[in-house]
């Protein structure tokens, strides 16, 4: 059939088969063009129509891909500025819709909701081309997190961290402001109420000259790239299980460059037996392993330095006499270290 069809058109005369080639090519570009044209004033004239149909369902299957189907992505509203140069979420936030209480089977995260996202300085056409989100700030305001224990789900070791439509992250100073933070040592914590973790009344975070991109990013071991990141927090308070707290530190105020890690006013009640309170003005941490302790392999540091130490002993008659067998006691059995801090 092809070959008498194409028979048929080497007998046409010349000008004939020219006339149905530039048909063809008429129809094309006839239908090329005006979707083109259409794509242009979208991208150009209505860009929070792009956000809706591009990149927002991208997010969506981000999250599901890296977290799991039971987690939902949510947004109040996402736009960008009048000039373009501004990307601003409202209500954002990612939860876990089936609350599971076993370990095996959930992330760390429970829910994280935040007021307003907004990227400033925003590179408009970079984002459209896909080649990253350029900007001069990005800040995320008054985040709430809130954490249980978990794991995350296994990916092969190809997996990219970063989504492909976004292989650039850069932005001059990237801001986490007035962030609370939820610890439950319980199962589904946020779910049934907060019973017995550590609370973080007030937290911050900035980085400057923030640059991370795919390909650095497999060959460097650093959890941040950037040239310097630090973090404040205040009202830090471990709960039992009861809901009373029995530890509170005033400061935490840590450097991620410089490996850095201080610590104000800490007390704890009846940390073992026979200590009714102690006390410390300040710990210091030089060459402190950040990596180790963002993803809870413990807290690793070069020194240790405890100033002030204050330590109220119970009364003689309350301190229960140690049993005959035991002896040979763990570090852990002296000091009890917190369950998300195991080393």
């Amino acid at each position: 059939m092809n070959a008498l069809t194409d028979d048929k058109i080497k007998l046409l005369p010349p000008h004939n088969r020219r006339s149905r080639l530039r048909k063809t090519i008429y129809i094309i570009v006839g239908i090329l063009l005006p979707a083109a044209l259409a794509t242009g004033v979208i991208v150009i004239f209505y860009p929070n129509v792009l956000l809706d149909l591009v990149i927002k369902p991208k997010l969506e299957q981000l999250i599901i891909h890296r977290l799991g189907k039971r987690y939902v992505l949510k947004m109040d509203s996402i736009y960008f500025s009048s000039g373009k140069d501004s990307l601003i979420i409202i209500g954002g936030g990612i939860t876990d819709k089936e609350k599971s209480t076993d370990s095996t089977m959930r992330t760390p995260i429970e829910r994280l909701i935040t007021d307003r996202i907004t990227i400033a300085g925003l590179d408009y056409w970079k984002l459209v081309l896909q080649k990253g989100v350029f900007a001069s700030s990005i800040t995320v305001h008054s985040p709430i997190i809130y954490l249980h224990h978990g794991t995350f789900p296994n990916s092969p070791e190809d997996t990219t961290i970063l989504p492909a439509f976004l292989p650039v992250i850069s932005a001059k100073k990237i801001m986490v402001d007035n962030a609370q933070i939820f610890l439950s040592e319980r199962a589904g914590g946020a779910a049934h109420g907060f019973h017995g973790g550590v609370h973080v009344g007030k937290a911050s975070l900035v980085a400057t000259d923030f640059y991370l991109d795919e390909p650095s990013c497999r060959k460097c071991m650093h959890t941040f790239f950037s040239e310097s990141a630090m973090f404040h927090a205040e009202d830090i308070s471990h709960v039992d299980s009861l809901g009373v707290p029995d530890a509170h530190v005033a400061v935490c105020d840590g450097n991620l460059r410089d490996s850095t890690l201080d610590i104000w006013t800490a007390q704890a009640k009846t940390p073992i037996e026979g200590v009714r309170q102690v006390g410390v003005d300040k710990v210091t941490f030089g060459g402190f392993d950040w990596d180790a302790a963002i993803f809870g392999k413990g807290l690793h540091a070069r020194t240790l330095t405890i100033h002030s130490p204050q330590i109220s002993l119970q009364n003689l008659s309350d301190i229960k006499s140690l049993p005959r067998n035991s002896q040979g006691l763990k570090a852990s059995d002296i000091v009890p270290l917190p369950a998300f801090v195991k080393n």
